[in-house]
């Protein structure tokens, strides 16, 4: 995704309704770096890297909302992670 095209429109009408605008920084297919400077900071979003948005998806370990989705996704991408995850969910008390 070029940022200047495919994000910009929706980053800025969003911003313009008063919404928080992230966007994924490892997903950009731009030809430059100035390119992706200059679009993020026009569109003022936050830059995440694909691990925190799936992070901030799944939400708190504790939580149930997201573990399962994440758990898979993190044991095929992440899987050092996903082990920490599974040790956590073992070692924590239920709540």
């Amino acid at each position: 995704m070029i940022p200047r095209v495919c994000t910009a429109f929706l980053a800025l009408s969003l911003l313009e309704k008063g919404y928080k605008v992230f966007a994924n920084f490892e997903a950009y297919g731009t030809y430059s770096r100035r390119n992706t400077d200059e679009a993020n900071d026009r569109m003022r979003v936050g830059c995440w890297s694909e691990r925190a948005v799936v992070t901030d998806l799944m939400g708190d370990w504790r939580q149930t909302l997201g573990y399962p989705e994440s758990s898979s996704y993190f044991d095929q991408y992440f899987p050092v992670y996903g082990m920490v995850e599974r040790n956590f969910k073992v070692a924590a008390p239920s709540s």
